[in-house]
């Protein structure tokens, strides 16, 4: 670990860094596999390191810990552990069938409806917050659609996101804990009563329980905890990718000079906004046994922070990384959502409602302009998520 740059720590508040890939630059260049001694985990910045262990056997996600708990309760407990991003094995291996399976239900046919809706009474010439009027909704309402969840209901999950995407943070304070108590039974049985009135899944929990000689109530409860994983995704990343998408097209594109109504052009704009200013900033593993990465040993049992926004603008990778380009021949090998068995399952449902919320609005909308230039981010480390972006018409 000799030689390694002067860095306190590599952990910070995407709030309070205005642009984080200049750190990540410094960091690449001169400690691509940096030993954080304050986090007392390993940081990795190049592409060809974080590919490396992501595709790795000899690491695993973590998960959360019994002995700990954060003092969450066992509903917000069995929600969390069955999440298919965060487990391992054989439990990942069914947990991503689960969302394999539960994938295939998304209608992506109701984004155009649900944005209609959005915008009914929305004056978007005088001015609009697309963060809060779209972002925060249309992802949350296309799940529940495609699962045809009662209007009760869904007004129930749709109050209960922001506290619910707390769920997987570690380290909550005790407000976040009894926030999330306090619901998550509700939430549970909610989601677990929908999917046993809905015989359209019961044969798919049948089918995974005797493939994988389990219990039907084990698979139901997987499937349960998956969809609620599937409303966090959506209330997270894809918030995150609709948000940035908008701001990166109005600040580095002529979009008045393509037709928005090309999904094909747009789904590059949409790669590329991934690779360039991706919501997902990093990812967190543990090593399950000794290995080497860039000539350095990472021990068992140690912590591994994998900088995914870092590797997505490594020189090394990519040519002029730090230069937005739509046509860039391989904006699509960025590892935004990850890499080998962990990567992320619903990557397709992120940039398909992406591409198609953002035809719907641009067609119907062609002069857009920032309203706000000074972007201020929410208060987390691995996601960077605007607060507001203030748009109008003309």
């Amino acid at each position: 670990m000799e030689n390694q740059p002067v860095m306190a720590n590599t952990l910070f508040l995407q709030s309070e860094v205005p642009d984080p890939y200049a750190l990540y630059e410094t960091m690449r260049n001169e400690g691509p596999v940096y030993w954080d001694e304050i986090n007392r985990h390993w940081a990795i910045y190049s592409y060809d390191c974080c590919k490396e262990i992501l595709s790795s056997d000899a690491v695993q996600v973590p998960v959360i810990d019994a002995k700990v708990k954060d003092g969450l309760n066992e509903y917000a407990l069995l929600i969390a552990g069955q999440f298919a991003r965060l487990s391992n094995g054989v439990s990942h291996e069914i947990s991503r069938q689960v969302v394999t399976q539960l994938m295939q239900k998304i209608n992506a046919d109701s984004v155009g409806v649900i944005m209609k809706d959005l915008l009914k009474d929305i004056s978007v010439p005088d001015g609009m917050d697309w963060v809060h009027s779209i972002c925060r909704h249309l992802p949350i309402k296309t799940i529940l659609s495609s699962f045809s969840f009662n209007k009760a209901d869904s007004d129930f999950i749709l109050g209960k996101m922001e506290s619910l995407s707390e769920l997987i943070l570690p380290g909550k304070p005790t407000k976040q804990v009894l926030g999330i108590n306090g619901f998550s039974k509700e939430l549970y049985i909610i989601v677990e009563k929908h999917l046993l009135y809905s015989g359209s899944y019961l044969s798919c929990i049948r089918d995974l329980a005797v493939k994988h000689k389990a219990e039907v109530s084990g698979i139901l409860s997987l499937f349960v905890s998956n969809i609620i994983g599937l409303f966090i995704q959506g209330y997270e990343a894809t918030r995150g990718l609709l948000s940035n998408a908008l701001l990166q097209i109005l600040q580095n594109t002529d979009y008045g000079s393509w037709s928005v109504t090309d999904p094909g052009h747009l789904r590059k704009v949409v790669m590329e906004i991934l690779r360039f200013d991706p919501p997902v900033h990093n990812t967190r593993r543990k090593a399950v046994k000794d290995f080497m990465v860039n000539k350095v040993q990472i021990k068992s049992k140690d912590a591994i922070f994998i900088m995914l926004a870092a590797a997505n603008r490594d020189p090394g990778k990519f040519n002029q990384p730090d230069k937005f380009d739509a046509g860039r021949t391989n904006n699509h090998e960025h590892i935004t959502f990850g890499s080998g068995i962990h990567s992320c399952v619903a990557n397709h449902f992120s940039v398909s409602l992406t591409v198609d919320g953002l035809v719907y609005f641009l067609d119907r909308y062609k002069k857009v302009r920032l309203l706000n230039r000074d972007i201020q981010y929410e208060p987390l480390i691995n996601l960077r998520l605007p607060r507001n972006i203030f748009i109008s018409q003309g």
